[in-house]
């Protein structure tokens, strides 16, 4: 069986790290030095926006290197345009991924509404057995099993997002409205009620579960 990896919004990552002992600041600093020296992969979603489709990007853009005033660590996505990131405004060389991809050989921006690291490579970097605890733990101090608190934790977040669903459709999710343009939404929902932010696999499949559910109705 392949093995898979396991991706987590920016912000949520980072907090393992600190709980091994690192204070934030250095956290921070930390992190993005090992994402900018390619030991720790980065998804940057980027939305729909005019003729351009919803896209996942794995890595940072044009050898660029990242730092902590470069996130909105709350809302794990960029803070301002930077060169690491699909946001920033700038003359894309013809051989560049996104000149390759969209044939443009002049200005180009994205909306990068999440940004996602791999944990795995996280726990490799920072040290597997305490980040792995706090993944697999509701609390440092959780006595209920490894399993137990991690189905916890995917239950409250599953919940955060239905919270957000019915806060922004109360009607039921709009036919024309595509899933690209609904996983932003809920994000800025969630950030905005100060809840966390699931990955983008836990947001499609309540979707997804929604989606069934209006069918049987």
């Amino acid at each position: 069986m392949a093995h898979t990896s396991k991706w987590e919004p920016i912000g949520a990552a980072l907090e393992p790290i600190v709980s091994g002992g690192l204070p934030n600041e250095k956290a921070k600093l930390a992190l993005c030095r090992e994402i900018s020296d390619r030991n720790i992969r980065i998804l940057q979603h980027l939305a729909e926006e005019a003729e351009l489709p919803a896209k996942t990007h794995e890595g940072l853009l044009n050898e660029a290197r990242v730092f902590p005033a470069d996130i909105d660590w709350g809302r794990s996505r960029p803070s301002r345009r930077c060169p690491a990131f699909a946001n920033s405004r700038l003359i894309v060389h013809p051989n560049s991924l996104l000149a390759v991809v969209y044939d443009v050989k002049n200005l180009i921006s994205r909306k990068v509404y999440l940004l996602e690291v791999c944990i795995d490579d996280v726990m490799t970097v920072f040290g597997t057995s305490g980040i792995a605890a706090e993944f697999n733990t509701e609390t440092a101090t959780d006595n209920r099993s490894p399993t137990a608190a991690t189905k916890t934790n995917k239950g409250a977040k599953s919940r955060g997002i239905g919270l957000a669903i019915d806060a922004l459709w109360p009607n039921g999710i709009p036919d024309g409205l595509a899933t690209a343009d609904q996983i932003p939404a809920i994000c800025v929902w969630l950030t905005d009620e100060k809840l966390s932010i699931p990955n983008v696999r836990t947001i499609q499949r309540v979707l997804q579960k929604r989606r069934l559910e209006a069918a049987k109705a």
